[in-house]
């Protein structure tokens, strides 16, 4: 079968404690995105510097004031592959969440969601992501509320729906 070509997308701002682990996470897939889309608005902390000093051609680096949707937005413009997950900065992906993702759609699949590990610095964080991770319960509920912060679509289907509001 034919190796489809994904994009991976995700927004920051001000995340210079998280973003190297972030992005660490991203090029250690088993198997990586074909590129990797950032947009970072403005942040006054040294993220986007973090980002840069990754030196990947597979990173490509948007600097842009948006709220998140606007930045997602941005992001997935942006984008030259046809297939696009989406993820967050605060974040850590499992090894083979791309793997994982890309089977849903060689299956066929429009959108997907997948599962995320929140990245804790400190108690009120580890106690937010708990109360936001996606478990086994929570994604065989119905109806399911799926996350934004872990999720994949084929680009026309984005672009049909008019982006995010």
């Amino acid at each position: 079968m034919k190796k489809i070509k994904i994009s991976l997308i995700s927004t920051t701002y001000q995340e210079e404690k998280t973003i190297k682990r972030f992005v660490e996470s991203i090029l250690g897939q088993s198997r990586v995105p074909d590129e990797i889309v950032i947009v970072d608005s403005m942040s006054k902390d040294n993220t986007a510097n973090i980002i840069k000093s990754f030196r990947s051609r597979k990173i490509r680096l948007i600097q842009k004031k948006s709220n998140i949707s606007q930045g997602r937005n941005l992001a997935i413009k942006n984008t030259k592959n046809p297939y696009v997950l989406l993820t967050d900065a605060g974040c850590i992906l499992d090894k083979d969440w791309v793997k994982n993702m890309e089977k849903s759609f060689e299956s066929g699949a429009e959108y997907v969601m997948g599962n995320f590990k929140p990245l804790s610095l400190n108690e009120k964080q580890r106690i937010m992501g708990w109360i936001s991770l996606q478990t086994e319960k929570k994604l065989a509920s119905d109806p399911y509320m799926a996350s934004a912060r872990s999720m994949g679509f084929k680009k026309y289907v984005w672009k049909k729906i008019g982006g995010f509001p």
